[in-house]
C-alpha cells in the first residue's frame, strides 16, 4: 500500500475512533472508576473487538453476514441486549455497598480489571455498524489481487490506532485533578451513562 493510501486509511480510522460515542463512554467510565490500569484494559479489549471486525472484512466474513440479514439482525440484537445489561449493571453499582473490607476491595479491583477488558471487547465486537463501516472503507483499498501485506495493513491499522487513541484518553483522564467537585459529579454522570446505555440498547433492539 502506498504511503498516501495508508495515511488516508489511518486518518479515517482515527477519526472514527475519536468520534464521541459508546466506545469513549465505556473507556471513560472504567478509567474513572478503576484508574489507568482498568482504562488501559478497556482500551485493549475494544481494540481486540475492532481487530475481529477488520479481520472479518478482509476474509469476506462480514460480506457473508450482510448477505444473510437474519444473522446480521441476531448480531444487532445481541449487541442491544449487552448494552441493556451493561447499563443495568452500572445503575446497580450506584447502590451503597452493604459491607466493605480491604481484602474484598482488593479482589473486586482485580475482577474489575478483567471485566474492563470484557466490556471493551464486547462494545467493540457487538457493534454491527462497524461491519458496514469497514466494508465501505476497505473496498477503497482492497481488490482481488491485493497482496498479503496490504491485507495485513488493513487488519492491523484500525485496532492499533484505536488502542492508541483510547490509551491517550486514559492518560489524559488520569492527570486531571480529582477534587471534591469531580467526586460529586461522578455519581450522577455514572447514573446518566447507565440510562443512556439502556436507552440505546432498547432503541437498537426494537429497530
Amino acid at each position: 500500500m502506498e504511503l498516501h493510501q495508508w495515511l488516508l486509511l489511518a486518518g479515517t480510522c482515527l477519526l472514527g475512533a475519536m468520534t464521541p460515542g459508546l466506545s469513549l463512554a465505556i473507556v471513560v467510565r472504567h478509567a474513572s472508576d478503576g484508574g489507568k490500569r482498568n482504562g488501559f484494559a478497556t482500551a485493549f479489549g475494544h481494540g481486540c473487538g475492532i481487530f475481529v471486525h477488520a479481520l472479518a472484512c478482509v476474509l469476506g466474513i462480514a460480506l457473508l453476514l450482510q448477505t444473510y440479514p437474519l444473522v446480521f439482525q441476531m448480531m444487532s440484537w445481541a449487541g442491544a441486549l449487552y448494552l441493556i445489561w451493561t447499563g443495568s449493571q452500572i445503575l446497580r453499582s450506584l447502590k451503597p455497598a452493604a459491607h466493605s473490607a480491604g481484602h474484598t476491595d482488593q479482589r473486586a479491583t482485580q475482577r474489575t480489571s478483567y471485566h474492563s477488558f470484557l466490556d471493551g471487547l464486547m462494545v467493540g465486537l457487538l457493534n454491527p455498524n462497524l461491519i458496514l463501516f469497514f466494508l465501505s472503507l476497505f473496498s477503497q483499498f482492497i481488490h482481488p489481487g491485493a497482496s498479503q501485506l496490504v491485507k495485513a495493513e488493513l487488519v492491523l491499522t484500525p485496532p492499533i490506532l484505536d488502542i492508541a487513541w483510547f490509551m491517550l484518553v486514559v492518560v489524559v483522564l488520569n492527570h486531571l485533578p480529582k477534587g471534591d467537585g469531580m467526586q460529586k459529579l461522578k455519581r450522577p454522570l455514572t447514573g446518566l451513562m447507565g440510562l443512556v446505555l439502556i436507552t440505546l440498547g432498547s432503541r437498537l433492539f426494537f429497530m
